[in-house]
């Protein structure tokens, strides 16, 4: 939203579907917040490993994966006059197994959509993010095939049984959170006050 040392980087990842390449990220619908010379949300930077997937990003993880391979797109952007906002929709569905593989396991994610929506305030006090998550999903462990599902690593079929909950929603902070029952909050080590509520789940 400018370029002072008062102005604030939003930065938002919907990596649509490629061929597989080595290093190939697998998350989907990331974001990270810079402002007044710091990292407000941020999460884990390296070449591979856990900032490669949905776990190491602030993104979703659903039945233990973030996105498929089948499918991974921006469906829509728009940009307000003047900076006034900034919206961006992806989709992400069908198969998790590569195209060609040999007798893969039924599709679960039959439709993940993540809008989000960003605005940045004239008096350069506070910055809001808006994330709307909908999905449509069953149980890996619900559909059949479950052994096709790869026992090397990364080992999935550990990480379906060992998976919390169908659906989490991850969120990375720089130091810290507290924890509360109407949401989760922190401040930075700059002084900087960050709080995620949610309307859903409750």
């Amino acid at each position: 939203d400018g370029w002072n040392e008062d102005s604030s980087l939003v930065a938002i990842h919907m990596p649509v579907r490629q061929p597989s390449v080595d290093h190939q990220v697998s998350y989907f619908g990331d974001f990270q917040i810079y402002r007044k010379g710091a990292w407000a949300v941020t999460h884990p930077l390296s070449y591979a490993g856990p900032s490669l997937r949905g776990d190491g990003t602030n993104t979703m993880i659903i039945g233990s994966f973030s996105s498929m391979a089948q499918f991974k797109g921006v469906t829509a952007y728009e940009y307000g006059a003047g900076g006034a906002y900034t919206y961006i929709a992806g989709t992400t569905a069908g198969q998790k197994s590569s195209e060609g593989a040999y007798d893969p396991p039924p599709t679960f994610l039959h439709e993940w959509t993540r809008s989000i929506l960003y605005l940045p305030s004239k008096h350069k006090r506070s910055d809001t993010i808006v994330v709307y998550d909908r999905a449509n999903a069953h149980h890996p462990m619900d559909l059949p095939k479950f052994e096709r599902y790869r026992r090397a690593s990364p080992d999935e079929q550990s990480a379906i049984l060992d998976m919390p909950a169908l659906k989490q929603w991850v969120i990375h902070s720089p130091v810290e959170p507290m924890l509360a029952s109407d949401g989760i909050s922190w401040s930075t080590p700059e002084g900087q006050q960050v709080e995620v509520t949610t309307l859903l789940p409750q």
